[in-house]
């Protein structure tokens, strides 16, 4: 006993011992039958891309078209015919297959049902069951055989500290060590939901745990999501093309089903809901969602991350010069209206620049093209996919191993580095890195651990204000970090003061003009002030240099010897107070020479400046008398 049940636009899979045949429409008018055996249980009548199963299971024959409008009507006067003559072969080959003795294959047949039963329940699918239904597999870390991949990770060294005032600089050789993947990733699957791309999205969603897993052999830490379309719904035209329906029904440009996220089941979950939808003419809305991976505000896009988009189609985008990125001009597959879907407006979108800007936004594009192989669509995905510096492959959603093609795909891409660069990783110190050399190495092969030394210039901004400024350089390979390294920076305040003493113990404090000798005078230490920080030779007296100088506690600072007014006598006499001091001794005459034109009784205030060990200025004053 059976059925042939015919619909126009959705299927299911009936109770068991019956054989449903459902005819969906798809793009092309009906071909030619050809006879294929797959196994003694099992025999498929192919028709195009489509499968009628014959045997003791459930089956569906799924042959979806979707018809350009002045083909609607021929089409539907030749249907009746060609589904009496495809009910009358399946009753034929029923009738004869029937006869057969099943005793041997009954339990094999029970246990596919079964199986079918538990995977329909998981998965809303479309139309025919993927051949490609498979097992979740364990995978662990890979490590291919023409690329070096190992766990031990990547390293940038060493960590920079320095102090620095406003407009000064710091140069230091930092080493980047690349001996795996990058530290993490995102990769966004997006699929073309209309008619003709039922097998692929059949596959995806039974394969769709196995990829994830198996991607994240490769990039443990690997976030997933999931953007579907279909094309704009209604009629468009402009540039020579239509205008003409480019989509209908349930057809949308864009839908975000699964954001980015490290839970698999979100994306699996976003992708068995996809349905398929329609998609009137040959060419879909692809730029679209390629433009929302980097204008979607909500996709969570972590910074650092080896951004992947793998798409899954079968044809041209609306273009309007849809081959230029091929250097072939004047070829129209008609306008992409944008987001406001009016065509001729402000975000109406090209296909080449959104290419570019998806390389400019460090997102690498894989192409799985389910189409025809041989003319200028396959060569355009493939021209396009490289310049984001991803690659374009021919699919085949029948596959069994899709997990590991697409996980080889991937693999092959991280193989290679076509751009590798050290820059600030939070964009607000962008500024402090002031120079790169080189500024990048190009086209590195990573079939065996590698190193490349940069030199790094650490600049502080003018009128960055004292503190400690923390920040990471990262090591990026086209766009994805690799490893980063820490940088410390110190801006003192401009200047401390320190308490100086011209004649410690004594008050007032002459200078002779007309004698020769030293002239003894001291840095005075202090609680939260070491003078074994001082650089002393950095320091000078009215810009003269000390001819010595040594440590003992000689002296107690003068509170108000900064600032004090032209008073010969604001000094005092005190000794020792418990804290080193810096004596330092200067020749009479040099100070005397630096001083000018003085003359004696003048009361005069002199200071001495210098550097801490850490770069901090500092300066200090005291008042002489000249005798």
């Amino acid at each position: 006993m059976f059925s042939v049940v015919v619909h126009s636009d959705g299927a299911t899979v009936p109770e068991s011992r019956s054989i449903v045949y459902s005819i969906f429409f798809k793009k092309y008018p009906i071909p030619s039958l050809e006879l294929n055996y797959l196994s003694d249980q099992f025999r498929f009548i192919r028709l195009f891309d489509s499968t009628l199963v014959l045997g003791t299971a459930e089956a569906v024959l799924n042959f979806r078209s979707h018809l350009f409008t002045n083909q609607m009507l021929s089409f539907m006067k030749n249907l009746q015919h060609n589904i009496f003559k495809i009910a009358s072969l399946a009753i034929l080959f029923s009738t004869f297959y029937a006869c057969q003795d099943l005793t041997d294959i009954q339990q094999d047949v029970n246990q596919l049902n079964q199986q079918i039963e538990i995977d329909m329940l998981s998965n809303n699918f479309e139309g025919e069951l993927p051949p490609s239904m498979v097992p979740l597999k364990d995978y662990i870390f890979k490590q291919k055989s023409n690329a070096f991949m190992s766990e031990s990770g990547n390293s940038l060294e060493s960590e920079i500290e320095a102090t620095l005032k406003p407009t000064e600089s710091h140069t230091q050789t930092l080493t980047g060590k690349i001996n795996g993947a990058p530290s993490s990733g995102d990769v966004m699957f997006i699929l073309d939901l209309t008619g003709s791309m039922g097998g692929v999205l059949n596959t995806a969603k039974a394969n769709s745990i196995n990829i994830m897993n198996s991607l994240r052999s490769l990039i443990p830490d690997t976030n997933f999501g999931a953007i579907s379309h279909m094309d704009y719904n209604g009629v468009f035209g402009g540039c020579g093309y239509g205008p003409t329906n480019y989509g209908s029904g349930i057809d949308y440009p864009y839908r975000l089903d699964a954001n980015l996220s490290s839970d698999l089941s979100n994306t699996a979950n976003g992708i068995n809901s996809m349905v398929l939808g329609f998609g009137n003419d040959g060419p879909e809305n692809f730029t679209r969602p390629l433009w929302e991976l980097y204008n979607d505000e909500t996709l969570n896009w972590r910074a650092g991350s080896k951004k992947i988009a793998i798409f899954w189609l079968d044809n041209l985008p609306h273009d309007c010069n849809v081959y230029s990125l091929l250097g072939i001009n004047g070829f129209t597959t008609g306008p992409d209206p944008g987001r406001d879907e009016i065509v001729g407006t402000a975000d109406d979108l090209e296909f080449a620049k959104t290419i570019n800007e998806l390389k400019e936004n460090g997102i690498t594009l894989i192409t799985l093209f389910s189409g025809g192989t041989s003319g200028n669509p396959f060569a355009l995905w493939k021209a396009a996919s490289q310049l984001t510096g991803g690659d374009a492959f021919p699919f085949n959603s029948s596959s069994p191993d899709v997990a590991d093609f697409i996980s080889a795909i991937i693999s092959e891409n991280l193989s290679k580095i076509d751009n590798l660069s050290i820059t600030s990783c939070d964009p607000t110190f962008a500024s402090w890195l002031t120079d790169v050399d080189p500024s990048s190495y190009e086209d590195i092969i990573l079939d065996e651990p590698i190193e490349r030394l940069f030199d790094v210039t650490i600049t502080v901004p003018e009128g960055t204000e004292p503190g400690v400024y923390t920040f990471d350089l990262c090591l990026v390979g086209d766009g994805a970090e690799y490893a980063k390294t820490s940088v410390t920076i110190t801006v003192p305040d401009q200047n401390i003061t320190v308490a100086f003493d011209v004649h410690p113990g004594s008050c007032p404090n002459p200078i002779q003009l007309r004698r020769n000798g030293v002239i003894p005078t001291a840095i005075l230490g202090a609680e939260g002030f070491d003078v074994n920080d001082i650089d002393v030779s950095s320091i000078t007296l009215e810009g003269v240099s000390p001819i010595g100088f040594a440590y003992d506690d000689v002296a107690t600072p003068y509170e108000s010897s900064n600032g004090e007014s032209l008073d010969a006598n604001a000094c005092h006499t005190l000794g020792e107070d418990g804290y080193t001091d810096l004596t330092l001794r200067f020749n009479s005459s040099d100070i005397v020479k630096a001083l000018g034109n003085v003359s004696s009784g003048d009361v005069i205030k002199v200071k001495i400046t210098g550097k801490l060990l850490d770069g901090t200025d500092f300066e200090g004053e005291d008042v002489i008398i000249i005798r």
